[in-house]
């Protein structure tokens, strides 16, 4: 359960965030990096929350599950653009057309 905890981040970031930062910035190359860390931040917390992270009673503790939980699903999204996205067969559009 204590590995599941942890990686948690990494996958949902590998996941979800890399299809909705294309998804919601589709078309502009320059806000999807934008779009990218503050869906991570958002499943960073959300995921510290859920896991019971967030009711320890410091808020150095609190706050370092909150980076730590962020970078690991940054870290998944950003791991799956560069190695699992390129990969992926594309779609025949006007653009890809072109280029041939």
């Amino acid at each position: 359960m204590e590995f599941l905890r942890e990686t948690g981040p990494l996958i949902v970031g590998a996941l979800f965030i890399t299809v909705l930062s294309r998804a919601l910035a589709k078309g502009s190359s320059t806000i999807r990096p934008f779009v990218t860390v503050v869906l991570s931040l958002v499943i960073g917390l959300t995921w510290s929350t859920l896991v019971g992270e967030q009711s320890s009673p410091g808020l150095g503790d609190r706050l370092i599950a909150w980076v730590v939980d962020t970078s690991l699903a940054f870290t998944g999204a950003t791991l799956a653009s560069w190695v699992v996205w390129p990969r992926l067969p594309r779609a025949n559009t006007k653009t890809n057309q072109h280029q041939r």
